[in-house]
């Protein structure tokens, strides 16, 4: 066993030994590069990151292509968690907006840029503030001074903890008193729909997204620029109607925190020629985008005004309906324990073999209690694996070798002094189950694991 346990930490250290040697002497990038976008595919994120996807490999940028993988859910936080477990070699990277600030002192995650090795800023685009094209309200101040004079009232659609909802509160905080009512609704398209069917009464929209909807029936009571957009001519900023509200949104790309600086360099340097591109330029005119660039100095000192702009607002407490998906899930899950339950005082003994031996041996019923610590070791493995505290195969070589010795005792009833001599192969079980795992997921399917 000792013997066992020794091979099985060689094992691990000589794979870790060989993927940190592979990364020093393999040239950047040897192998395709993903870009995970937290939002769905169509969306202003995802048609920005596939117009620079293009230029790279139009104009031969990289010697490898960008890979977007999209990963939408919760206001782009899922796509975010999913990056910062990823290995920081490089070949995973993020693309996120001011949604990566909003979303944490919105309080729905607990991670933000300090989580990410930032490697440029790419583009901007600012905000409008929309009502419906038949609205009564005519301009930003009459807007603003309804929600002050009928506070939590006027409805205000958003995706909670997003950009679209840290514009409304900036909104708010122009004038002391205004309290709009903010409704969860979604994406662009989504609150469009919102607007014009009259659930709710404001929005905001990117440029490119009002001009967009601006025939279906939509109009702009302010641009939230710091000037006026050459695409709105007619539609005055907050400052000029005396709100001072200036916001947008900033595409930026993040590497895993601790990701080397030469291939961060490599990265930055290839976005940077890939927005200086007549392709990119042309497309991001088209799209309302201004071509911003930031990287070094200039990138870490707008990161840290922003954060602080977003701190400073912060985001209050709204009311809400009862989570009614999660208490379906909860109450599922007590049916299930209660007729688990049921089921093992009931069940009669039959005839079952040991997990490794060939003699058929008489399996107790599975009592509360061994059924509960089988709960609590995959709780431990799936802990551990989220804590990063240890390698996936070492955790997992764990895992296996530990819950198999448990049913192994659960199911077997040989006596216990014998139990330990199907320990080797149980061991070499999970040694291989952990090791074949690991390299069919990182070096075959290019699955980050912890």
């Amino acid at each position: 066993m000792k013997r066992l346990l020794q091979l099985a930490l060689l094992t691990m250290s000589s794979l870790t030994a060989a993927d940190s040697m592979a990364a020093s002497v393999e040239p950047f990038p040897s192998r395709p590069i993903k870009v995970i976008v937290p939002f769905a595919a169509g969306g202003g994120s995802d048609t920005f990151v596939r117009v620079i996807q293009k230029a790279i490999k139009d104009y031969e940028l990289l010697p490898q292509p960008l890979v977007v993988i999209n990963r939408p859910g919760a206001g782009g936080t899922t796509g975010s968690q999913e990056a910062t477990n990823a290995q920081p070699d490089g070949y995973t990277i993020l693309n996120l907006h001011q949604a990566i600030l909003t979303a944490k002192y919105s309080g729905k995650v607990d991670h933000g840029p300090e989580a990410f090795e930032p490697i440029i800023a790419t583009g901007e685009d600012a905000m409008t503030l929309c009502v419906a094209e038949d609205s009564t309200f005519r301009s930003l101040k009459q807007a603003l001074h309804a929600a002050r004079d009928s506070p939590n009232e006027l409805t205000f659609g958003a995706n909670l903890g997003a950009p679209s909802h840290f514009s409304g509160l900036l909104l708010e905080h122009s004038l002391p008193g205004a309290r709009f009512r903010f409704v969860q609704t979604g994406g662009g398209a989504t609150r469009f729909a919102e607007l014009k069917g009259r659930h709710i009464q404001f929005t905001t929209f990117s440029v490119s997204e009002y001009l967009r909807f601006q025939s279906g029936g939509v109009r702009a009571l302010a641009f939230l620029g710091a000037e006026r957009h050459d695409a709105l001519p007619e539609t005055p900023t907050a400052r000029e109607q005396g709100f001072d509200v200036v916001t947008s949104n900033i595409q930026f790309w993040w590497a895993p925190k601790g990701a080397p600086a030469d291939r961060i360099k490599v990265l930055a340097d290839a976005l940077e020629a890939a927005m200086k591109t007549d392709y990119v330029r042309d497309k991001l005119a088209s799209m309302s985008v201004s071509p911003l660039i930031l990287r070094g100095e200039s990138l870490r000192r707008t990161l840290a005004q922003r954060e602080l702009e977003t701190a400073k607002v912060g985001v209050r407490k709204l009311r809400s309906l009862p989570n009614l998906p999660a208490a379906v899930i909860v109450i599922v899950i007590l049916l299930a324990i209660a007729t688990a339950r049921q089921h093992f005082r009931k069940r009669s003994p039959v005839a079952a073999s040991g997990i490794f031996g060939s003699t058929a041996d008489a399996a107790r019923s599975i009592p509360p209690r061994e059924a509960l610590y089988c709960a609590l070791i995959i709780a431990a493995y799936v802990g551990t694996l989220q804590s990063r505290l240890l390698p996936f195969p070492l955790v997992t070589a764990l895992f296996v070798f530990g819950l198999g010795a448990f049913l192994e005792r659960l199911s077997s009833e040989r006596p216990a002094e014998t139990r330990h001599r199907r320990w080797p192969a149980l061991a070499t079980l999970a040694l291989s189950i952990a090791v074949g795992s690991h390299i069919v997921f990182t070096r075959i399917l290019t699955i980050d694991l912890p």
